[in-house]
């Protein structure tokens, strides 16, 4: 029977029963949908059975009622029937739905779930299917965690689903790891996990939903890992711009950066813009080899970056074009990272880090940190390097200061120059340099310093005209002039030079003291060097200070060398006025004593002619020796105001003369230290010197007292040296001695008359002689001394133009008897020269005064004349004057006890045919009567 049938009034059909039953139960307010939906009750035939035997009781109890509720079961029936096909209607809308819900669960990334209250999967969606390795939902009711994850992963997820279920407390948005088993990689979830209720409120399940954030984890991880590199770089880039020292900052620089990367290898490289090359300044792991490579532009993968300007990575670097033979031989890393360290557009160098381990690759993010980091070095160095040069400049400045002080407070032009020199080392380290100065005319320079360079020798080594080379060049422009390579610079005139010494760039200065060109200050380098606009002007600067000081020293030099002319020549006033006053008063005394020593020597020589006793003979030779030393005496002090050219100066051959001095001298040089046992060495370097212009009697008296001198000098013995030197106007001659030395107290007295440090040994008139000899020859005489090493007297005389020395006088010839007339005031005088003649066969007339004279000559005629200069009323060139009035061609002679310069005087020039000092000896008296005589008779 079917459901229509009993709507017709037919009984009703078994099936039909539970569907009225649950009807019933639902209009009777007996069960709620929500209790069907959450499954409490179900609609099962059980249930059914139960209410319907409720009913049927009730039916036996009431029958009176049977007939009602039999028709209100009908009605009731017709209203489930209805119902019924509602419930159809929504069930399946419901099941729309639950299909729709599913697609959604499925759609949904997140991996969805449902326990129940032993942990067992119920309900999963498609995400949670795949995660877990299953491709049917239906595959993993009933299991559990333990089912598909790691165990310690599924002992955590039990514990927080137990203590879900025992609290009754949620698990809201937890981060905790997860497994991928269709992989096996590790993953992270964010998980929520509620419990499921009962209508008692009893926990019977767990529904969870878990979202796959291992991305955001990887990116939170590498965020985390960024930011702390960020801040390392901060971190460090605070530390190494602190640091200021070059050589620590760049450790720095290159600790951080490996450290940084994790490698512990790597190199900075600092440019070097004259070698073209990147030089590796600080350099770990790679062994001391290592330190010999210096890549150019382009050569490895530093030189790459530098000339690309841009970072690379080379993971495999050992297969790579950028590995040279060099570097595969002496290093083992397999990757490197590189970055251009540039700053405005100027490279400094590059960073490099290595990696020596295969198993590693650098990324991107290395990249990136590794520029960063660049970014904060080159900021780093470039900091360094200006403090350096301020630094630097400060100290050169500092320098500068003390050494213009030092530079103001000197006036030596040795000194000067040498401090400028050695100035330009501080300013400049291992610089080497020359100082020209230019001379009066300011076109020729010359040199006057150098520091660190070996000069050429040769025609022309050592000046320079104005526009001759860069040095001429600074001088005519009176601008610094630079070369970068004076080796190659046309310019530099001497490049074979600069080469030998290993000399490349230089910088010319002109020394300008206001418009005043004092020199050029030339500044060399043994390696390329660029002269910056800085450096040149803080040279400039220094030079314009050096110019100051050599302008100074030179002003100094030629006031102290006019203080010194002016103090010569006071001192030579001086010593004119004493030796003139000297003079005067011994002239007066030199004639009186030669008038003496006249008569004495001649009545000894008178005597030696009449005596032929031995023992006489020998006094009266001694007699004669001591009144020629006394007339010697008399005549050294007649000299002091002998005017120059007493005696005509003529060629002379200086050896010779040095030769007869030393033979003359033998015995005090040569004898007598001998016999007290003590030696002296004479040597003599005399070659290839011209004639002399001189007299050669006073040149052998000025050496015989410069031995003399020499020989008291070294009373334990020495060596006593004569020197030549010649130039094309004057002869020098030092004569050297290595004795005692003379004090500088001492020294500036030894040409005063009668200053003597020989106490009673001497005279005080041997160099004051010597003094005079050189005056009357027009030369000059100099000394040095060290006390302890000797003396060092230098003569320096005139060339005599002509080639030959003038002949010494012939020897005497035998006497031709004359008359001979004698005219002196002085009796004894007079009839010693009488007693001579007449002993040497002469006839002699005689006077004792001019007048006297004159009458004789008239009445007697004579050969020649001999007349006194001194006399009363009438003096000897009055006689002269007289007798040539009378008789023009008689020769006349003057014999004087005032010395030989008063023939000299030019009011007399031409009255007599020579002039004899007293005391004459013989033999000079009887040859010049013998030739004057001669010459009148011819």
């Amino acid at each position: 029977m079917t459901e229509s049938d009993a709507s017709r009034g037919g009984a009703t059909h078994p099936r039909t029963l539970p569907r009225l039953a649950l009807t019933f139960l639902i209009v009777s307010g007996g069960l709620s949908l929500f209790e069907l939906t959450k499954g409490v009750i179900h609609p099962d035939i059980t249930l059914w059975q139960s209410h319907l035997i409720t009913i049927l009781l009730g039916s036996f109890a009431a029958v009176a009622a049977a007939a009602l509720v039999i028709r209100r079961l009908h009605v009731l029936l017709h209203k489930a029937d209805r119902e019924n096909a509602e419930r159809q209607q929504a069930e399946t809308t419901l099941a729309a739905e639950r299909n729709r819900l599913r697609a959604v669960l499925d759609a949904v990334p997140d991996q969805i779930y449902v326990k129940d209250d032993q942990c067992r999967f119920l309900v999963v969606n498609d995400s949670q299917t795949r995660a877990l390795g299953e491709t049917r939902p239906e595959a993993l009711l009933g299991k559990t965690d333990r089912d598909y994850f790691p165990p310690d992963l599924a002992a955590r997820y039990a514990v927080d689903e137990e203590r879900i279920l025992r609290s009754g407390e949620p698990l809201i948005n937890q981060e905790e790891p997860a497994f991928d088993a269709p992989t096996g990689r590790p993953t992270w979830h964010l998980t929520t996990k509620v419990p499921v209720r009962d209508h008692a409120g009893a926990v019977v399940g767990i529904v969870g939903v878990s979202r796959d954030i291992t991305l955001r984890k990887q990116d939170e991880a590498a965020l985390r890992i960024h930011t702390q590199q960020l801040e390392a770089v901060r971190a460090v880039g605070e530390e190494i711009v602190r640091e200021l020292d070059l050589a620590t900052l760049l450790s720095l620089i290159h600790r951080h950066a490996t450290s940084l990367l994790g490698t512990g290898m790597g190199t900075v490289f600092l440019w070097d813009e004259a070698a073209q090359i990147l030089v590796p300044r600080v350099r770990h792991g790679y062994g001391d080899s290592a330190w010999e490579f210096r890549p150019k532009l382009g050569e490895a993968v530093a030189g790459a970056v530098a000339q690309r300007r841009e970072g690379m990575i080379v993971n495999d670097f050992r297969t790579s074009p950028y590995i040279t033979p060099y570097l595969l031989e002496h290093t083992s890393h397999v990757g490197v990272i590189s970055e251009p360290l540039i700053y405005q557009g100027r490279l400094l160098g590059a960073i490099s880090v290595d990696n020596p381990d295969p198993g590693r690759r650098f990324t991107e993010q290395d990249q990136q940190l590794l520029r960063l980091f660049a970014g904060q070095a080159v900021i780093a160095i470039e900091n360094a390097r200006l403090h350096e040069v301020a630094r630097r400049r400060a100290e050169q400045l500092a320098t500068l200061n003390s050494i213009t002080l030092a530079l103001t407070t000197t006036l030596d032009p040795a000194q000067v120059a040498e401090q400028i020199l050695n100035a330009v080392q501080v300013l400049i380290p291992e610089a080497v340099g020359r100082l020209w100065e230019i001379g009066a005319a300011e076109e020729t320079l010359h040199l006057v310093a150098s520091l660190g360079l070996k000069e050429r020798t040769g025609p022309g080594a050592l000046r320079f005209h104005k526009g001759e080379g860069l040095i001429g060049l600074a001088a005519e422009t009176r601008q610094p002039v630079t070369s970068p390579d004076v080796r190659q610079d046309p310019r530099f005139r001497e490049r074979a030079d600069a080469a030998a010494q290993g000399l490349v760039s230089c910088l010319m200065l002109p020394l300008l003291a206001g418009d005043r060109l004092c020199g050029v200050l030339a500044i060399f380098t043994h390696t390329s060097h660029e002269f910056s606009t800085e450096e040149v002007d803080l040279l400039r600067s220094f030079a314009a200070q050096a110019a100051i000081s050599v302008e100074n020293a030179r002003l100094y030099a030629e006031l102290k060398q006019t203080y010194e002319g002016l103090r010569r020549a006071q001192d030579e006033l001086v010593r004119s006025e004493k030796l003139r006053a000297l003079g005067q008063m011994g002239a007066g005394i030199a004639h009186d004593l030669n008038n003496v020593l006249a008569t004495v020597l001649g009545q000894a020589e008178l005597l030696k002619l009449r005596v032929a006793d031995p023992e006489t003979r020998e006094g009266l030779l001694t007699l004669e020796t001591a009144a020629a030393d006394g007339a010697d005496v008399v005549r050294r002090l007649q000299d002091f105001s002998r005017p120059r050219g007493a005696s005509p100066l003529v060629p002379v051959a200086l050896p010779r003369i040095v030769t007869e001095a030393l033979e003359m001298t033998r015995p005090r040089w040569r004898d007598e230290p001998q016999r007290r046992g003590v030696r002296i060495e004479v040597h003599t370097a005399l070659a290839d010197l011209p004639p002399i212009l001189g007299h050669a009697p006073e040149v052998r008296e000025a050496l015989t007292n410069l031995i003399f001198n020499a020989v008291d000098a070294m009373p334990q013995g020495g060596i006593l040296t004569f020197t030549g030197t010649a130039t094309s106007e004057e002869v020098g001659l030092a004569i050297a001695d290595t004795g005692v030395g003379i004090p500088e107290e001492v020294r500036a007295r030894v040409f005063e008359p009668f200053f003597t440090t020989k106490g009673l040994q001497g005279t005080g008139l041997g160099l004051a002689v010597v003094y005079g000899i050189m005056e009357r020859h027009g030369g000059r005489i100099a000394v040095t001394s060290t006390l302890g090493q000797g003396t060092t007297v230098t003569l320096t005389f005139q060339v005599a133009r002509e080639a030959e020395a003038a002949p010494e006088p012939p020897g005497l010839a035998p006497v031709t008897p004359r008359r001979v007339l004698i005219i002196d005031d002085d009796p004894m005088v007079r009839q010693t020269v009488v007693s001579l003649l007449r002993a040497a066969g002469h006839s002699v007339v005689e006077a004792d005064g001019g007048a006297a004279g004159l009458v004789r000559l008239a009445e007697t005629p004579v050969d020649c004349v001999l007349t006194d200069l001194g006399m009363p009323e009438m003096t000897g060139w009055d006689v002269a004057r007289a007798v040539r009035a009378l008789h023009p061609n008689l020769p006349i002679v003057l014999l004087t006890g005032w010395g030989e310069q008063s023939a000299g005087e030019a009011d007399h020039q031409g009255l007599v045919d020579r002039v004899l000092g007293k005391p004459v000896r013989l033999e000079e008296l009887l040859r010049v009567i013998r030739e004057i005589t001669e010459r009148s008779a011819a």
